[in-house]
């Protein structure tokens, strides 16, 4: 996870969810130490993060953020993107990266349109 990511994971569970910081931490920081991992990203990652958001951005269909481009961007290998963002799903499932859907605030997960 990019750093940026991280940074809007944290602000929108402080700032929307009203999770304060002292529980944000407990809650955030064994992630950082075990199945999460904050990647440095570099020009290579934003050339990939901006053709990726030029191919699957739509404002409407797909409104897929640049911050997801660049979390997408810096997949590799045996990486899973675990998201509850249906865009950032349908767009790393098409680029071939594995998911792993989390639950939307409803506690509903997103699964894929029928081909």
């Amino acid at each position: 996870m990019p750093a940026v990511n991280l940074c809007e994971a944290l602000d929108v569970l402080g700032r929307v969810d009203r999770v304060e910081p002292a529980r944000l931490r407990e809650l955030v920081e064994p992630l950082l130490i075990g199945p999460v991992t904050v990647t440095q990203t570099t020009a290579r990652h934003a050339w990939r993060a901006a053709e990726l958001r030029r191919r699957r951005y739509h404002r409407t269909r797909s409104p897929l953020s640049l911050a997801d481009c660049l979390a997408l961007a810096t997949v590799g290998g045996e990486d899973v993107v675990a998201t509850a963002d249906p865009p950032m799903l349908e767009a790393a499932r098409a680029e071939g990266i594995a998911t792993h859907p989390l639950p939307d605030t409803g506690g509903r997960r997103w699964s894929a349109p029928s081909a």
